[in-house]
C-alpha cells in the first residue's frame, strides 16, 4: 500500500538531512511507496531504472522546490519527508539504470534481512533518485556535458562520505554490472578509498543458482566461468571518452588485474555465503533428498574449493541428518564428507568415511555408478595421501577400469583419478607417457568448459613437475605460473592448492638461481615428498 507522504517540511525545519549531499531513501519507502508509485503510475514492478525516471522519479518530485537550489523541481530523495523515509545514507548503491526495479528492491530488503537491518533506519544513496533529474534533463537540453573530473570528484567525496559500497550484481551467470565502465569506475573508486564494499543480488539469482546446481546442470562450471571471465578492461561505455579516461585512471591506479581480482573476490564471497544460506534455507523447507544432497555436496565443494572446510564438513554434517538412512543420498554426501576430512590433514577419518560411502555403493549394487565410480578415485586420493601408493594404485584402476566399462574414459571424470595414478607411476620411475596424458588432461577440461578452475591449476602443477624432472625448468615456471594466475582470477589465492604451487614456483626459482651460480639445485623428486602437492580430487564433481 502506499504511504501517505504529507508535504515535506520546510527545509532544516522538521527534517534537516533534506537537501543534504549524502541523503538518501530508506530501504522501507522503496519496498512500500516507490512501487506504489510505480502501479499508480501504470508501471509494473519490472520495469528498468530508466523506464520509471519520467513519470515516477521526475513526476513526483515536479512540484516540489529543489532545498538545494530553491528552484522548482527537486530529487526525488528530497520530495519525501519523515525518517522512516530518507535520512543520511549508510550505503550506496552501485548498480545499472538497465536493472528492473523490482530486482533492486528486492536484493536491498534481503540484504537488510540477512545482516538485521531495520529497513526504516537503512538509507540507500541511488543515483536516480538521490541526483536532481530535472536538472540532469536541463542540462542536456541545453547540450550542456559536465564535466568528467567534477563527477568524478562529486563521487568520491559521496563514496568517503558514506563508506559503504553496495555493488549489485545480476543475473549471476553474466553480471550486466561488469559491461558497463562507470560501475567498474564506483568498484575502482571504493577500492582506491578502501571502503567496504559488498557484492549484492537479488534473492531470485541465489535461487536460480541452488536450482541449476540441484539439477545436476553445469552450474558449477559456470560459476567458475563467471569468476575467472572478470575483465573491467572489457567494460562499455555510452561515451568513448569516458570510457577511455575511466581505463586510464584504473590503469595507472591498481591496474586491471588487481580490479579483476578485487571484483572476483567480492563475486566469491557473494557465490559462497548465498549458496550456503540457500542450502539451509530449503533443507528446512523439506528438501527433496536426493535433489539436497545433490545440491549440498556442490555447495560443500566450492566451500572447500575456497578453503571453507568448516562451513563445507557442517553443511554435510546438516545433509546428513537430513538424508537419514537412505543409501544413495548418504553415499553422495559422505564421499563428500571423506574429501573435505583428507583436505583438513585426517586422513583416518578420510578413509573411514569414504569406505562406509563405497559400502553403502556395493550394498545397493551402484559402485559402477557416477558416484560410486568417484568413491573408489576419491578413496585412491586419501591412500596417496597419507602414502599408501599401492593402495591408492588399487583403487585408481578400479576407477578408470569402471569408466571404461561405462563408456565415460572419455569424460572429465578420469581426469583425477589418470593424474593421480600418473604420478603414482612417476615416482616408480616409469615416465612413458606421462606428458600426453597431462596434456590430454588439460584439453579435456578446456573443451569443457573447465579451463580455468582448481583442478586445471592443479594438473599444470602436476605436468610442471615433470617438465622439471625432464630438465625443462623454463616451460615448468611458464606453466606454475599459469596455474597461480587461474587461482589469482579465481580469488582462490588463500587456498592451499595455490600456495602448494607458490611453494613449487619458489623452489624451481631458487633452484633455477642456484644453477645460474654454478651449484647443484635440490633434486625435485626429493622436495616433491614433502607436502608440497595434494592428490586431485574431484573439487567440482
Amino acid at each position: 500500500a502506499v504511504e501517505p507522504q504529507g508535504p515535506p517540511p520546510p527545509c532544516g525545519a522538521m527534517d534537516p538531512t533534506l537537501g543534504h549531499p549524502l541523503r538518501g531513501v530508506s530501504v522501507h519507502h522503496l519496498s512500500t511507496t516507490l512501487l506504489g508509485h510505480m502501479k499508480a503510475a501504470g508501471l509494473p514492478r519490472t520495469a528498468l531504472v530508466y523506464e520509471i525516471e519520467e513519470k515516477v522519479i521526475r513526476g513526483v518530485s515536479a512540484s516540489v522546490v529543489c532545498p538545494r537550489d530553491e528552484r522548482l523541481g527537486s530529487a526525488y530523495v528530497d520530495a519525501i519527508a519523515w525518517e522512516d523515509n530518507a535520512g543520511i545514507a549508510n550505503f550506496m548503491l552501485s548498480y545499472t539504470w538497465g536493472y528492473a526495479v523490482q530486482d533492486i528492491v528486492d536484493a536491498l530488503v534481503y540484504h537488510c534481512k540477512a545482516n538485521n537491518l531495520d529497513p526504516k533506519r537503512t538509507y540507500v544513496w541511488i543515483c536516480c533518485l538521490c541526483i536532481n533529474q530535472h536538472r540532469v534533463q536541463e542540462a542536456r537540453a541545453n547540450k550542456v556535458d559536465v564535466p568528467f573530473e567534477e563527477f568524478a570528484r562529486h563521487f568520491g567525496e559521496r563514496v568517503l562520505g558514506i563508506k559503504h559500497v553496495l555493488a549489485l550484481m545480476a543475473p549471476w551467470k553474466q553480471p550486466a554490472y561488469l559491461t558497463r565502465v562507470w560501475c567498474d569506475f564506483e568498484i575502482f573508486t571504493a577500492v582506491q578509498n578502501k571502503v567496504k564494499l559488498q557484492v549484492i543480488m537479488p534473492p531470485r539469482e541465489a535461487a536460480s543458482l541452488a536450482e541449476d546446481l540441484a539439477g545436476g546442470g553445469e552450474a558449477m562450471d559456470g560459476l567458475w566461468r563467471v569468476l575467472a571471465s572478470v575483465k573491467v578492461q572489457d567494460a562499455k561505455a555510452s561515451v568513448e571518452q569516458d570510457r577511455v579516461r575511466i581505463l586510464q585512471l584504473i590503469e595507472k591506479g591498481p591496474g586491471f588485474e588487481q580490479l579483476n581480482n578485487e571484483v572476483a573476490r567480492f563475486l566469491q564471497q557473494w557465490f559462497a555465503q548465498m549458496l550456503e544460506l540457500q542450502t539451509r534455507t530449503l533443507w528446512g523447507k523439506g528438501l527433496d533428498e536426493e535433489k539436497g544432497a545433490e545440491l549440498t555436496r556442490k555447495v560443500a565443494n566450492f566451500l572447500r574449493s575456497l578453503g571453507q572446510t568448516r562451513q563445507a564438513k557442517d553443511l554435510l554434517l546438516l545433509g546428513l541428518r537430513s538424508v537419514g538412512q537412505n543409501p544413495l543420498p548418504r553415499a553422495l554426501l559422505l564421499r563428500v564428507l571423506g574429501v573435505v576430512e583428507e583436505a583438513g590433514g585426517d586422513f583416518g577419518a578420510a578413509q573411514r568415511t569414504l569406505e562406509e560411502a563405497l559400502h553403502l555403493h556395493e550394498k545397493t549394487q551402484t559402485v559402477n555408478s557416477l558416484a560410486g565410480l568417484r568413491t573408489l578415485g576419491n578413496l585412491g586420493a586419501v591412500h596417496m595421501a597419507a602414502g599408501d601408493n599401492q593402495a591408492a594404485a588399487g583403487y585408481f584402476q578400479r576407477c578408470l577400469h569402471g569408466h571404461k566399462a561405462a563408456g565415460t574414459d572419455g569424460t572429465t571424470e578420469v581426469v583425477a583419478p589418470l593424474v593421480n595414478l600418473t604420478r603414482i607411476k612417476l615416482q616408480q620411475g616409469d615416465h612413458r607417457g606421462a606428458e600426453q596424458t597431462y596434456r590430454e588432461c588439460l584439453k579435456s577440461l578446456q573443451a569443457h568448459g573447465a579451463g580455468e578452475s582448481p583442478e586445471a591449476a592443479q594438473v599444470q602443477q602436476a605436468l610442471a613437475l615433470l617438465l622439471q624432472q625432464t630438465g625443462r625448468g623454463e616451460e615448468a615456471l611458464d606453466l606454475l605460473r599459469s596455474a597461480l594466475q587461474t587461482h589469482r582470477r579465481l580469488a582462490t589465492l588463500e587456498t592451499e592448492a595455490a600456495r602448494s604451487i607458490q611453494r613449487q614456483l619458489d623452489a624451481l626459482q631458487q633452484g633455477n638461481v642456484a644453477t645460474a651460480q654454478g651449484r647443484r639445485p635440490r633434486p625435485m623428486m626429493q622436495m616433491a615428498q614433502e607436502p608440497m602437492m595434494r592428490p586431485l580430487s574431484q573439487m567440482a564433481q
